[in-house]
C-alpha cells in the first residue's frame, strides 16, 4: 500500500490528545443540562448541514468547468498553444482559471495577468449575464472597471519578478498526468474558496440592501461567486448601482479564490499588486456610476 494512504500507529503523545478530549466531554456532558444543551446543539447542527449543501453545491456546479478548463489546458499545452491567448478567448466560467493557471507562469508576466483578471471578471460568460440581469449599462461599467484592473495589473506584474516557487507548466509528453495534476490544482483551489463561502452563507441572518460599497467589496472577496452567478446576487443583495458594480469586481478581482489561485502561481507580491490594482478598479467603478 502506498505511504500515503497508511495510517500511522497512534504514539504516546496522541493517545494522551484523544484521553484529554474523552475527559473534556465527559466534563462537557455533565455541566450542562439537555434542556441548555439541546436547542443550541439543534442550531448548530442545522447550520452545518446548511454549510455542507452550500459547499456540495457550489463544487457540484463548478465541476464541469474546473475539467474543462484543466482539459483545455492540458490540450493547449501539449500542441504549444498560445496560453494567455488562449485564456482569454476561452468562453467559460472562471472557475476554469483554477485549473490552468498553473500554466501561465511561463508566458510574460503582462500576458499573464492580462489572462487571469480579463478572463475571469469579463469572460463572454460573464458579460453576457451582467447584460441580462443588470443591464447594458452596467455591462458597460463592468467592461470599464474591468480593464482598469486588468491594466493595473499587467502594470504590476511587469515591475515584479517572478518567484522561485512559481508554477510549473505541464509537460507536453504526458497529457493525462497533466490533465489529472491541473484538475487537482483545480479543485483544491477552488474547494477553500467554496469552504468559505458556505460557511459565511450559512451564518448570513440579515438582509444586506442597506451595506455600503466597502462592504460589498468585503462581502464579494469573502463569498467568491461564479462570474455566471456574480450579478444575479448582486440584483439579489444590493439596491445602488454603485454597490453592485462593486460586488461584481471585487467577487472576481478581490475574491479568495482568484488570490489564492494567483498566490500559488505567481508568488504573494504579484497577489498583492492584483489585489491593490482591483480596489482602484473598483473605486474608479463606483465614481463612474454615481456620476
Amino acid at each position: 500500500m502506498p505511504l500515503r494512504f497508511r495510517r500511522s500507529p497512534f504514539t504516546y503523545l496522541r493517545r494522551i490528545g484523544l484521553a484529554v478530549l474523552v475527559l473534556v466531554g465527559l466534563i462537557a456532558a455533565a455541566s450542562f443540562p439537555p434542556a441548555i444543551v439541546v436547542p443550541h446543539a439543534v442550531a448548530i447542527a442545522t447550520a452545518l448541514a446548511r454549510a455542507w449543501f452550500y459547499f456540495c453545491s457550489m463544487m457540484v456546479g463548478a465541476a464541469p468547468f474546473l475539467a474543462a478548463g484543466a482539459l483545455a489546458a492540458s490540450v493547449a499545452v501539449r500542441m504549444r498553444v498560445a496560453l494567455p491567448l488562449f485564456a482569454l478567448l476561452f468562453p467559460g466560467c472562471d472557475c476554469s482559471m483554477n485549473a490552468y493557471a498553473p500554466s501561465l507562469p511561463h508566458a510574460r508576466p503582462g500576458l499573464s495577468a492580462v489572462a487571469i483578471v480579463w478572463g475571469s471578471c469579463c469572460n463572454p460568460l460573464a458579460l453576457y449575464t451582467t447584460a441580462a440581469v443588470l443591464g447594458p449599462r452596467m455591462l458597460l461599467y463592468r467592461v470599464i472597471a474591468g480593464a482598469i484592473a486588468t491594466a493595473l495589473t499587467a502594470a504590476a506584474w511587469s515591475k515584479i519578478p517572478a518567484p522561485a516557487h512559481a508554477g510549473t507548466c505541464a509537460q507536453p509528453h504526458n497529457f493525462s498526468r497533466s490533465l489529472v495534476d491541473l484538475a487537482g490544482r483545480g479543485v483544491t483551489s477552488f474547494a477553500i474558496a467554496a469552504g468559505v463561502s458556505a460557511v459565511f452563507l450559512a451564518l448570513r441572518t440579515h438582509s444586506m440592501h442597506g451595506l455600503g460599497p466597502s462592504a460589498a467589496a468585503l462581502l464579494g472577496a469573502v463569498l467568491s461567486p461564479c462570474s455566471s452567478a456574480d450579478a444575479l446576487l448582486a440584483r439579489a443583495l444590493f439596491a445602488e448601482p454603485g454597490t453592485q458594480l462593486v460586488f461584481v469586481i471585487a467577487a472576481q478581482c478581490l475574491d479568495v479564490r482568484q488570490l489564492i489561485v494567483v498566490y500559488r502561481s505567481f508568488g504573494a507580491t504579484r497577489a498583492a499588486g492584483a489585489c491593490c490594482a482591483a480596489i482602484v478598479a473598483c473605486c474608479i467603478g463606483r465614481a463612474l456610476v454615481q456620476r
